[in-house]
């Protein structure tokens, strides 16, 4: 078991990989290339591991954006 999610499913390693190599298929579609700073926000969350490891996959750099900036931007009324 790689990881068990908040309602007790559990995902194998070959579960994890195959949908983490699905994510990555579809940004480099959607023309992510090696090299590229991707910006994520995300709660925690599986999709968010797939999206992560996908970003690893793609050789493109991560840059998380905590979930917390939507808060200010509410405030900011941006």
């Amino acid at each position: 078991t790689a990881v068990i999610k908040p309602d007790g499913a559990m995902l194998t390693y070959a579960e994890l990989d195959r949908q983490s190599t699905r994510y990555a298929l579809a940004l480099s579609r959607a023309g992510v290339a090696p090299g590229d700073r991707v910006a994520v926000q995300a709660e925690k969350s599986t999709e968010a591991l797939f999206l992560y490891l996908s970003l690893s996959k793609n050789r493109a750099n991560l840059g998380l954006a905590r979930h917390q900036l939507r808060k200010i931007e509410a405030e900011l009324d941006v």
